[in-house]
């Protein structure tokens, strides 16, 4: 009996965790390069084989992991010179006060001191450090490969990364991804189109679905564990 009220509660964990994902996602639905996040729910056959192979009487048999859909969105052209959209697995690397990020949010901007940097002030590294535009030197042009150019002065070269498969991302708002495992290494295969801008591969009416799936869910969850302390009080009572 104690374990149906465990398992009830573990999916209501695990519908919670649903409902956070699709509410972030929503959130930035309009944000450059941002990737869903998705849930990741075990089926009710492997998680039972995990348990009685832990030997674990009344481990969660619903338990929800996060896993981030990388699939490219789909490509808008703006026509903004400063707007740059990435063409393969490569990322973009950032500097911030925490650190090296890195992001496919490509809606760039120029600081007042001419640094080139992301929509949230970040700036944007090249290969020698953060890129900086000359105040006279008209709009830059962005090359396939990355390269920063105003007119005949190449400025640098956008530091564009990719990571192995045993690398572990961390988002931190805003499209910015933390890497928590594994190191970033040069990506020469991703290419650059300026004028254009990745836009989120968030499909907010799927998100909405999801969200009232999940509700259904946790409701569901809720109303079996009180059946469960219903049945609990009627048995206790007897004793």
């Amino acid at each position: 009996m104690i374990d149906g009220i465990l398992q009830g509660a573990a999916t209501m964990d695990a519908a919670a965790t649903r409902l956070d994902l699709a509410a972030a996602n929503l959130a930035n639905a309009a944000t450059p390069g941002y990737k869903r996040r998705m849930p990741v729910l075990h089926s009710f056959a492997a998680a039972l084989a995990a348990q009685r192979a832990q030997g674990e009487r009344g481990a969660p048999l619903v338990r929800a992991d996060v896993a981030r859909d990388d699939s490219p969105g789909l490509g808008e052209r703006t026509g903004n010179p400063l707007d740059v959209l990435l063409e393969g697995d490569g990322w973009l690397a950032v500097q911030t006060d925490r650190g090296e990020r890195y992001t496919r949010a490509g809606a760039l901007a120029v600081a007042p001191d001419g640094t080139l940097v992301t929509r949230d002030g970040d700036p944007v590294l090249g290969e020698g450090g953060p890129l900086r535009l000359q105040p006279d030197g008209g709009p830059p042009e962005i090359d396939r490969s990355g390269v920063v150019r105003q007119g005949q002065n190449e400025l640098g070269k956008l530091r564009i990364v990719r990571f192995d498969a045993g690398a572990r991302l961390e988002p931190e708002g805003g499209g910015r991804m933390r890497l928590a495992e594994g190191k970033p290494q040069p990506d020469p295969n991703t290419r650059v189109l300026q004028g254009h801008l990745e836009r989120s591969n968030v499909d907010p009416v799927l998100e909405l679905v999801d969200m009232i799936k999940a509700l259904r869910l946790f409701e569901a969850a809720a109303n079996t564990i009180k059946t469960q302390d219903r049945t609990l009080s009627a048995l206790t009572r007897a004793i």
